[in-house]
């Protein structure tokens, strides 16, 4: 029998019935993984195993409402959540300290991503259609250094008060923020 644990880029995309990605648990060299619309999909617990992850994408997988197992991946710079709509806890990404780019939009369950304070690389957080999001959800944000680009379009909850505190921070600098706050 072959095995394959020396894999390091992984796709599975569109298998619509798939619901766990126990499978992976042995793939200790993976550092590219991508699980997109397999909307079955609800635990990723055998990511915990997967600590060399630098990409992660598990967009679209509607079911999916637990991420803890992120907290494992700590050499993640890329993780996409884009339209988990189940998700309304992302604190496990407080682990991934390494993570440049990390996508949440259209997850409008999500109300707080104040667990990304701890990624200090973060540069890049999309959080549209988060619908949810409040002002005092994005006020973490403020501290992040290294952020140049914050999506914070129909985020519905958020009012511009919240917006203009993000913008007076000392991180502002160079960060562009995109906004239909009200």
């Amino acid at each position: 029998m072959c095995t394959l644990t020396s894999l390091t880029s992984l796709n599975i995309l569109e298998c619509r019935a798939l619901s766990t990605v126990d499978a992976v648990s042995s793939l200790h060299a993976l550092r590219t993984l991508n699980i997109s619309w397999c909307m079955a999909l609800s635990d990723v617990s055998a990511l915990r195993n997967c600590t060399a992850l630098r990409t992660l994408n598990l967009r679209y997988c509607y079911q999916l409402s637990d991420v803890s197992a992120v907290s494992s991946c700590t050499a993640l710079t890329t993780l996409n959540l884009r339209c988990c709509t189940e998700l309304s806890d992302v604190s496990a990404v407080s682990s991934c300290t390494a993570l440049k780019t990390l996508n949440l939009s259209c997850c409008p369950k999500l109300s707080d991503v104040s667990a990304v304070r701890n990624c200090t690389a973060l540069r890049t957080l999309d959080l549209y259609g988060c619908n949810r999001m409040s002002n005092q959800g994005v006020l973490a944000l403020s501290s992040l250094p290294a952020l140049t680009r914050l999506n914070l379009r129909f985020c519905d909850e958020l009012t511009a008060a919240g917006v203009e505190a993000l913008r007076n921070t000392a991180a502002s600098t160079s960060l562009h923020i995109e906004s239909s706050a009200r």
